[in-house]
């Protein structure tokens, strides 16, 4: 049984240092902040290593959502976290071994296509550490109305939860990517115009007097 265990604790082991390289990157996090969370990812696996089932729970648990249920049932962090177990180990999640032979999916085209558009780096750095409250607030924040995320939501949760193609779905989440976009563009403008107003201010004071 002993050995038996330590295979598993050597696999898990393995899984955790691929899918930490690939999540806690340097094009997402500083080198210090990639050294802090792979800290964080290794104590978390180490907590909750007995009701470590699946690929998906591994991942949830490394990025700080498997406590949180609001982002641990949150199909828009599943479906970007099971692309991230695709490209460190080459496994497919459950619903996406399901796909596989269908057309491609709402969820996949949302994660292959739309989400660095919609939510760029920020939209990484929240969901690889759990922070689902900010991720929520960024969607509104880049002109998404509580409707459209509602209706998002939903199309996310069918797509993954039962694999079924909706073209108005489709649609509707195409038309938000684009506009989320959009928003995103202009509030960071707006964001690093703001960061910049006090300077300004404080040099047009100076003058002034």
């Amino acid at each position: 049984m002993s050995e038996n265990y330590s295979k598993e604790m050597y696999d898990i082991v393995t899984r955790v240092d691929r899918l930490n390289n690939v999540i806690f990157n340097s094009s997402i996090f500083s080198s210090d902040e990639t050294s802090n969370l792979k800290m964080e990812s290794n104590k978390r696996i180490v907590d909750h290593i007995d009701s470590l089932k699946t690929n998906l729970d591994i991942v949830l648990t490394m990025t700080n959502n498997i406590d949180n249920k609001s982002s641990r049932d949150s199909r828009i962090f599943q479906s970007v976290l099971a692309k991230q177990v695709e490209t460190a180990l080459g496994e497919k999640t459950d619903f996406m071994d399901r796909d596989v032979d269908k057309q491609v999916t709402i969820y996949e085209s949302f994660v292959n296509e739309y989400f660095s558009r919609m939510f760029g780096v920020q939209g990484y750095r929240r969901i690889f550490t759990g922070d689902y409250t900010g991720f929520m607030l960024d969607f509104k924040n880049y002109g998404a109305t509580d409707d459209e995320i509602v209706n998002f939501n939903r199309a996310i949760t069918t797509s993954v939860d039962t694999g079924e193609y909706n073209n108005d779905d489709f649609n509707m989440v195409k038309n938000l990517c684009d506009k989320v976009e959009n928003g995103r563009k202009l509030f960071e403008e707006s964001s690093k115009v703001i960061d910049d107003e006090p300077i300004e201010f404080n040099i047009k004071s100076k003058k002034t007097l």
